[in-house]
């Protein structure tokens, strides 16, 4: 009975070890020109990108575009610095601060045969058709 329970055991083994497919083995290898399943199908295979496209009325894998490799970017390394007390800056007063200067409203006065309209702003402009007097 042993023998037969471990006879079995290692056959399942075995068997399950033959039938598990390995990635690398049924990988597709892609070249350019040969047939493909799926239409606008990508798939990236040695470090290109392919894309299934239609070449008359067969579907064809393109000539592939190669994917830029990320260089990466050196991280600079922090250095010491030695900490200094700050010094203490005098805090201004109420006199020294400088009021905002307002701009001055201008008011002109536009002619349009006998239609006068006056236009206010700091840059007034007459509207279309109207002349400045």
């Amino acid at each position: 009975m042993r023998v037969k329970g471990r006879l079995s055991q290692l056959l399942i083994c075995a068997l399950a070890l033959t039938l598990i497919p390995i990635a690398a083995v049924s990988a597709q290898k892609i070249t350019p020109g040969a047939t493909c399943k799926v239409l606008n199908q990508k798939v990236v295979y040695l470090k290109k990108s392919y894309t299934c496209v239609k070449s008359g009325k067969k579907l064809v894998w393109n000539k592939g575009v190669s994917i830029p490799q990320a260089t990466p970017i050196p991280t600079p390394t922090p250095t010491l610095t030695p900490i200094t007390k700050p010094t203490p800056t005098p805090t201004p007063s109420a006199a020294a601060s400088v009021a905002p200067i307002a701009k001055k409203s201008v008011t002109i006065t536009c002619v349009k045969g006998k239609t006068t309209k006056q236009v206010s702003g700091s840059n007034p402009k007459c509207p279309t058709g109207y002349k400045k007097k």
